[in-house]
């Protein structure tokens, strides 16, 4: 297991490499998946070490366009749900923000309009 440290955070990352051929030719990779695996907890590192121990045989996914770039868990890199959150926390207060605008400006007509039927009203009353 290797661990890295970013001031006070330590991160792990499963010390898993693997050997694969394509096309005759020879190919060495480390990545298990398109996530960040050098940003783990401890215990994400272990359970990865878990699934794929030395000497065993493994299925590669590779990129057929360019072969050296392979990991064994293929599929779209898991997105944490922070980034969900903080979109939901700004679109919420956009709506906020535009609701506030047109009640505004929807208030403002009504009263513009009031004003100027109570003008119109007291115009016919002096004639």
């Amino acid at each position: 297991m290797v661990q890295t440290r970013y001031g006070n955070i330590v991160y792990y990352a499963a010390n898993v490499a693997y050997e694969y051929t394509v096309s005759g030719t020879e190919y060495n990779c480390d990545r298990v998946s398109r996530k960040r695996d050098n940003r783990l907890t401890k215990f994400e590192a272990e359970q990865i070490a878990e699934l794929y121990p030395s000497d065993n045989i493994v299925n590669v996914s590779y990129d057929p366009g360019d072969p050296s770039i392979a990991v064994l868990e293929p599929g779209a890199a898991r997105v944490g749900i922070w980034p969900l959150c903080i979109g939901i926390i700004v679109v919420g207060v956009g709506l906020l923000l535009a609701g506030s605008a047109v009640y505004e400006v929807v208030t403002h007509a009504l009263l513009r309009r009031r004003l100027n039927k109570a003008r119109t009203h007291q115009d016919s009353d002096r004639k």
